[in-house]
């Protein structure tokens, strides 16, 4: 007889909220679901109750983040809208178009260290990455474009991860042709590059044991320096 699967430890539905695209938890006592048609619904999982819900756009949330102080948004199409927490409810600061029309999902890294530092990396049009300081709006963004014209035409990017390595932030992402580029953030260089899978769709990676892990709808690769197909 087949083991049944555990019951739920929160059930959460509401006839307004629809389809959910992306979640994101709040200090483990609230969870934020944003949804096909566009908004964001914030769950109190002590009650199981919506407490509040707001519309971002008219487009799919692909990506929310939570920091102590601040929402990001990444909608479908690439548009990234950051909100303060003010009075009980979210107050739009601003938005920057990515341009991005692909599925990759923006990314947050954040500093534990005495600089408290917070980068969103997000995909944009063509091949480039930006990289947006979330804890200082009049800093500027950073853009990461692949102009060597030795590099293979790489498509738009499909997948990265922000890594700490010998006390320098990395970021490895991955583009539709297969490649995976190895940015060092503090000089915005490109410092490696390497053919792993087509139509990558998610990728992880462990400084520590120096390997990682590439995922797609049919492929699953992992890498130590050379990938090895399982």
């Amino acid at each position: 007889m087949a083991v049944l699967p555990p019951d739920p430890v929160f059930s959460l539905r509401s006839p307004d909220m629809g389809a959910v695209n992306s979640v994101c938890f709040q200090e483990n006592e609230r969870l934020l679901a944003g949804t096909i048609k566009g908004s964001v619904f914030l769950w109190d999982l002590q009650t199981n109750r919506s407490a509040l819900h707001f519309e971002v756009g008219s487009e799919p949330i692909t990506s929310l983040h939570h920091t102590s102080d601040r929402l990001v948004t990444q909608e479908k199409g690439g548009t990234v809208t950051m909100f303060s927490i003010g009075n009980s409810s979210y107050v739009k600061e601003h938005s920057i178009l990515g341009n991005h029309l692909g599925y990759c999902r923006s990314a947050l890294y954040m500093n534990t260290s005495n600089t408290n530092e917070q980068l969103l990396f997000y995909p944009c049009e063509e091949s480039s990455i930006g990289v947006l300081h979330v804890t200082d709006s009049a800093a500027p963004t950073q853009m990461l474009v692949p102009d060597d014209p030795q590099l293979p035409k790489l498509g738009s990017v499909t997948c990265f991860k922000p890594f700490d390595c010998a006390s320098s932030l990395f970021l490895l992402a991955g583009y539709e042709s297969g490649h995976f580029l190895t940015w060092d953030i503090s000089s915005g260089v490109m410092v490696d590059v390497v053919e792993l899978a087509t139509d990558a769709m998610a990728v992880d990676y462990d400084p520590i044991t120096n390997r990682g892990i590439v995922g797609g709808a049919f492929l699953r690769f992992t890498y130590s320096g050379q990938a090895d197909h399982l």
